[in-house]
């Protein structure tokens, strides 16, 4: 009888050792979650600065580029889905780098 009740409690003890590994490992993986999400925003605002007109426009002046804003004729203004079409032309072995 002794042996049943000391198996019980060091099942019980065995149990609330693994919820307290697993709730570590849990908050674990939320702090890191966290943190790649703050990287990630940081990331977005560097390459958002990065994208800037007048940080372009600088960029193409300081490493005299010569690059210059496209006409109105040499843009093709697409009214349908952009993903859709994509998807249609490579679905279609159409995709390539020259007829994007």
């Amino acid at each position: 009888m002794f042996f049943c009740v000391a198996s019980a409690g060091s099942g019980v003890v065995y149990m609330r050792h693994e919820f307290t590994v697993a709730a570590n490992n849990v908050k674990t993986i939320e702090v890191s979650t966290v943190i790649e999400e703050r990287r990630y925003a940081r990331l977005g605002a560097e390459l958002s600065e990065a994208m800037a007109t007048n940080r372009l426009v600088e960029k193409n002046d300081q490493f005299a580029l010569g690059l210059v804003i496209p006409r109105d004729h040499q843009i093709v203004r697409v009214s349908a889905d952009v993903d859709q079409r994509l998807s249609n032309k490579a679905s279609l072995g159409l995709l390539s780098s020259t007829n994007f």
